[in-house]
């Protein structure tokens, strides 16, 4: 296998942005398989996909950057990256940009804003393990919210989950009352509809919310 730092994302900043996209790609390759621990190694990697992920969002380079993004998000020493390179705000922004299209926004259907969203919806489960009310604080139960309203079974999931941890703080529970998070958790709890993952998630969320 080749070295890790000849695929890094150089020179995103200009208008190469195939040859970026490749190196995302390659470098998403080599981390979806890499432990925990062997991550940790690579936080030098966050900064850059945090750049490429925001410079087209209806280019396959933003995809892949999340991609990347997702898979280096298992490791905690990743994560304090991320957080320290703003990356929690960058990911709201993006979360709001794509779900303000309003009906024009098709979350069952593959497309490269849905894939960007199921990346990242991803990010937001894990950071939510460690810094649960960094992301509250920029929308992530208002986005949890959208997903489990309009997406598919696989962003249902995943929102689902990351309502399930951060269902743990008995305050962050009371704003998702305010936030409207009752009904949609109550629709993906149902067994005839949802699959056992979301289903479990979803539970999870509800026995958290009725202490």
């Amino acid at each position: 296998m080749f070295p890790v730092s000849t695929v890094v994302p150089v020179d995103i900043r200009g208008s190469n942005l195939i040859i970026a996209s490749a190196s995302a790609n390659a470098l998403g390759c080599i981390t979806v398989n890499m432990p925990p621990r062997a991550l940790r190694e690579l936080e030098y990697l966050v900064k850059p996909l945090i750049i490429l992920l925001t410079i087209d969002l209806e280019h396959p380079c933003s995809a892949k950057a999340a991609l990347c993004l997702m898979t280096l998000m298992r490791s905690r020493m990743c994560i304090t990256r991320f957080v320290e390179e703003s990356g929690i705000r960058i990911v709201s922004n993006i979360f709001n940009a794509i779900l303000s299209r309003g009906s024009d926004l098709d979350l069952k259907t593959p497309s490269t804003y849905r894939t960007i969203l199921e990346y990242l919806s991803t990010v937001y489960r894990e950071v939510a393990k460690f810094y649960p009310w960094e992301i509250v604080d920029v929308g992530c139960l208002r986005h949890n919210v959208l997903l489990l309203t309009h997406g598919d079974s696989h962003l249902q999931t995943t929102a689902a989950a990351t309502m399930a941890v951060l269902s743990k703080d008995l305050e962050i529970c009371k704003q998702m009352f305010t936030n409207g998070a009752i009904k949609p958790l109550l629709n993906v709890s149902n067994p005839l509809y949802a699959n056992e993952a979301c289903l479990l998630a979803g539970l999870g969320c509800v026995t958290q919310l009725c202490k």
